[in-house]
This record gives structure tokens, sequence and C-alpha cells, in this order.
């Protein structure tokens, strides 16, 4: 027997604006000269703003990314709707469908927040001119940025989570976990949620230390509280989930909650290998430039080290997370782990995966070599300075400011 991931409804078929031939032979030249004409527009925008010397404002900043947004919204929606029209093929897999969705979502809501933030942009121009470049300096820029990327993504996912939900299909899983045992499911469920309150706890009174007190407001810490912040968010994608599993006896997970822990975790568990490279750094200027440490970790740097790790993150997992949702698993719908996995995912698969492995394996490499190679060379030139120092005391002061990395 076979389970696919829609067993009733694998497509859709998007019936477009009209089926008169001469009408859509004008909407397909209109919209392949709106689309054009849009996308090299954008282009030129984002080009000039970023080689010019004079348009380096923060008004040509939002307006360069709002032009990036713009090209990237177009582009969900009109080749699509270009294609279906020249080619007459109207249908959409559901999985394409759903993507699309995410995107005009995100991409829209973005809009949206971004165009506010220019509105503020502006008032701050006219009305405290002479404070202009004080307020909207760049860190302020990057989190405004920043801000409306995450309020957008968090705006989508229940809407897009329930769209999952809806019968199109029937698909859950089964997550065995550890063991059927009641008494050793005792002992796991005591460790476990001990684990968890701790690390929680631990973890929030590091970011709240962190950032009321007005000694640890260094880049160490920053890096430090924004690590913590990472910890949390990676422990809550399994612990309490699989904590309400051994509770309620419902080891049932849904595909699309299936692919959501998935999702979180290799797109929170990458971000971890990044910040990690990223604060080998910044010991490694704590200790081999001290006297430059300040003004080359300033707080813009630190913001974009953050910021990457992030995107290395998404990076890391927006290709397998593409892939992982087109394949059709069968035989089985029980996957022998406590949470959804690539590996245990594979077993179940009855479609070819072999361009998912190439990825998912070429990707991890990735992670790890340029992480490991950075954090090792950052450690080597750290610890050949640290034993030039002569004085043993100085030596262990140093060594001591990389614990929190440690």
């Amino acid at each position: 027997s076979v389970m696919k991931n829609y067993t009733a409804i694998t497509t859709f078929i998007l019936v477009g604006l009209t089926d008169d031939p001469n009408l859509q032979i004008l909407l397909f030249i209109f919209l392949l000269l709106t689309y054009l004409l849009s996308v090299v527009g954008n282009l030129t925008i984002i080009t000039l703003t970023l080689v010019d010397s004079h348009l380096k404002t923060p008004m040509y900043f939002f307006l360069r990314n709002f032009s990036i947004l713009e090209v990237s919204f177009t582009t969900v929606c009109i080749p699509r709707f270009l294609y279906t029209m020249a080619s007459g093929d109207n249908t959409v897999t559901y999985n394409a469908c759903a993507t699309q969705l995410f995107f005009v979502i995100v991409l829209g809501v973005t809009e949206f927040f971004l165009l506010t933030a220019m509105s503020y942009d502006r008032y701050v121009a006219i009305c405290k001119p002479l404070h202009y470049m004080t307020i909207m300096n760049n860190r302020v820029c990057i989190k405004f940025l920043i801000g409306c990327y995450i309020i957008a993504l968090i705006i989508v996912i229940l809407p897009f989570g329930m769209g999952f939900e809806l019968k199109f299909c029937d698909s859950n899983f089964i997550l065995l976990g550890f063991t059927n045992q009641p008494e050793v499911q005792v002992v796991i469920f005591i460790f476990l949620l001990l684990t968890y309150v701790l690390s929680v706890l631990g973890n929030l009174t590091i970011i709240i230390l962190t950032r009321v007190h007005p000694h640890l407001q260094t880049p160490m810490y920053f890096f430090l509280r924004n690590f913590s912040f990472l910890e949390i968010s990676f422990t809550s994608i399994f612990i309490p989930r699989f904590l309400t599993s051994v509770t309620t006896g419902n080891k049932v997970i849904s595909f699309a909650g299936c692919l959501i822990q998935y999702f979180f975790a290799i797109f929170l568990g990458a971000t971890e290998f990044y910040l990690l490279a990223s604060m080998s750094y910044d010991r490694y200027v704590a200790i081999c430039k001290p006297l430059h440490y300040l003004t080359i970790m300033s707080n813009r740097v630190c913001i974009q080290l953050v910021f990457c790790s992030w995107l290395g993150g998404l990076l890391a997992i927006l290709p397998p997370i593409i892939l992982m949702s087109q394949v059709d698993f069968c035989a089985s719908n029980v996957l022998n782990h406590y949470y959804c996995d690539y590996g245990p995912l594979l077993e179940l698969a009855c479609s070819d995966t072999s361009l998912l492995e190439l990825m998912v394996i070429f990707l991890a490499v990735v992670t790890l070599v340029v992480t490991l190679v950075l954090v090792t060379f950052s450690y080597t030139y750290i610890i050949r300075t640290i034993l030039r120092i002569p004085s043993a005391q100085q030596r262990t002061k140093a060594f001591s400011t990389c614990s929190s990395h440690m």
C-alpha cells in the first residue's frame, strides 16, 4: 500500500482571468511588458543605490530593499501566470500552491511594514533634520528591516500551517519515541522535563542579565545572548512535543507539523553552527587585536554577523525542505524516532530521493566545513597569541575570555 503526502487531491487547477483567446493574448503582452519594466526598473534602483556613493542614506537603503521585495513579489505570481497562458497548463501541485501562498503573504506583509518604516524615516528626516543621521543610523535601519521580515514571518506561520491542515489530504505520521515501557517513560519524562526547565531558565537568565546589566553590553555578551535565544528555540522544537506525547499517549503528528519540526530543527541547528563561528571570530579579534577590538566589532558588524548566521541557517534548510515536501511516503507512516528527522523520513520514502540526499549531504558538508575552518583558524591564532604572553596570570585571563564560547 502507498501513503502519499496528498492521497485525495494532488493538484489544483488555476482558472485564470479569462478563457477568451483574444483577451488572453492582450493580457499576456500587457503582463509580460509590465513585469519586464518592473524588474528592470527595480534592478536599476538596486544597482544605483549600491554603487553610487551619494545614495548611501537611510532613505535609499529602504528604497533598495523595497525594490528587492517588489522584484521578488512580482516574480512569485506573474511568471507562473504567463507560463500558464503560453502552455495552456492550468494545473499546479499542492506543494507549489502552498509555496506560492507562503511567499505571497510573507513578501506582501513585509512590504506593508517596510512602507511603515520608510514613513518613519521621512518623519525623522523632515521633523528632526538635525538628529536624522543619529536617529536613523545603520544599526536602526538594519533592525527595522529585520523586524519587517520577522513580523511577516510570524504573521504567515499560523495561516500557512492551518492551510496545510485543510482536508485536501489525510496524512499523518506516528512518532514511536524512545520506549513503550511505562516505567522507563516516567523516568525519561521527569529527566527531560527537568532538563528543559533548567535549560530555559538558565538561558533566560543569560538573556535578561546581558540585556539589563550595563557591564555586559559588549560584543561577546551580545553573541552569547543570541546563542541563548537559539538554544531555547532549538530545545522547544522537540521536548514540549515529546512530553505532551508521553503524557497524553498521542503519538500522531501531521505531515505539515512534521515538516515544520524538521525545518526548524535544521534551521536553528545550522544557525547555531554559524553563530559559534562568529563568536570564535569575536574572541580572535578580542585577543589578537585588543586595541582595535571595539572598532572592528562595532554594533553594525555584530548585527551583520548574527544576521548572516540566521541567513546561513535558512539557506541550509530551504532546498531540502522544498524537496522533502514533494516526497511520497509508502508502506508505513510510523517514524522510529522521537521527532521528525531526515533519516527516519527517508526510510519511508517510495519516490526518488537521490537529489534530496545529494542536497542534504552537500549543505551539511558546506555548513560543517565553513564553520569548522573558521573556528579552527580563529583558535589557532588565539592560542599562538596567548602563548606569546610572558605572564602566566595574563595567559589565564586571556583564556578565560573564551569560556563563554567553549
